[in-house]
């Protein structure tokens, strides 16, 4: 019995019986300050498909990918999967390329998708 009486004691302290647990708020109070200082956030341009379109050229290449520009011209000759893959989107919206890799069933790794933060450029218009 004593055993008994101490097993049950140990399991209520280990299994938190009788206490709660503090949890988050769905969302934060009204007049908080947000998670990022607004005077720290960079403004970006934005571009259209017409701008885009004027830099179509492997001395002057932009792609968009998700609603984001990027100015890649210099990098094709780094590209893993060959120039020719990168160069054949300049000037356009290469979303479905990049999240593709050119229709081959695969996906870009999440370090290649954060290697393109360098180059940003801005955004593209809807």
């Amino acid at each position: 019995m004593k055993y008994l009486s101490l097993l049950i004691v140990l399991s209520l302290v280990l299994l938190g019986a009788g206490c709660e647990r503090p949890t988050a708020p769905a969302t934060p109070p009204v007049g908080t300050n947000p998670q990022i200082p607004e005077g720290s956030l960079v403004p970006a341009d934005s571009f259209t498909v017409d701008d885009l379109s004027e830099h179509s050229t492997p001395e002057d290449c932009w792609v968009a990918i998700d609603g984001t520009v990027y100015d890649i011209t210099g990098f094709a000759d780094s590209h893993t999967g060959g120039s020719d893959a990168v160069l054949k989107w300049c000037g356009q919206d290469a979303s479905h390329g990049f999240a593709t890799k050119n229709d081959s069933s695969k996906s870009h790794s999440a370090k290649s998708k954060l290697s393109l933060d360098q180059y940003f450029k801005g955004l593209l218009a809807e």
